[in-house]
Order: C-alpha cells, then sequence, then structure tokens
C-alpha cells in the first residue's frame, strides 16, 4: 500500500488571480518585475515594495503636519455677521460634549 504525502506550499509563494481564480504558485519577485496571471494575463502584483527608508521617511511627514492638519480650521463659515472657524480637534471635542463618546473617540 502506497501512501503518498502531500506537502504544502509556503503560503507567500501561492496566488490567486483576482479575475479567474486560478491558483498558481509565484516565484520570488525582483524590484522590476511584475506577476500576470499565466491564464487570463491579469496583473498579480508587483515586485515594487516600498523600503524602510521610505516608510521613514513618510512617518515623519505625517508626525511634523499631523499638529498643523488638527488644528488649522477646515471650515469657515459666516453666520449673521460673526464667522466660525470649525477644526478637526473643535469638531471631535463637540462630538464628545453632545453624547457621542465613541463615535469622538474612533475620528
Amino acid at each position: 500500500m502506497n501512501i503518498t504525502r502531500i506537502t504544502a506550499l509556503p503560503e507567500q509563494h501561492i496566488k490567486r488571480c483576482h479575475e479567474c481564480d486560478y491558483v498558481f504558485q509565484l516565484p520570488g519577485l525582483d524590484k522590476n518585475h511584475t506577476a500576470y496571471c499565466p491564464r487570463c494575463c491579469a496583473k498579480i502584483c508587483s515586485g515594487r515594495d516600498w523600503s524602510m527608508t521610505r516608510l521613514t521617511a513618510l512617518s515623519i511627514a505625517i508626525l511634523l503636519l499631523m499638529p498643523f492638519a488638527l488644528n488649522e480650521p477646515l471650515i469657515q463659515i459666516r453666520l449673521l455677521g460673526t464667522t466660525i472657524y470649525a477644526s478637526l480637534i473643535e469638531g471631535i471635542w463637540q462630538m464628545a460634549i453632545q453624547g457621542d463618546p465613541v463615535t469622538a473617540s474612533m475620528v
């Protein structure tokens, strides 16, 4: 009695085409290569990946610009001669005061 063992392929090498649902094994990709489905030629993935240097630069830029984004007014409304500025922090504060603390914490 012959028993054959089926060994599973590593998860990162098995891909499924989002167009035709064809399952195939994908070899490792270099930075300049793009993978296409062997059956329908749909683009599966690209070898270009975000490097750690690019991610670090982006996160530092976000941390530097976030205080300005939170405090600068998003909307300026003139109501009966009075100018009202609405910023993101003020909107969150108003949500918390008016009884929606869960929504305010998610924002």
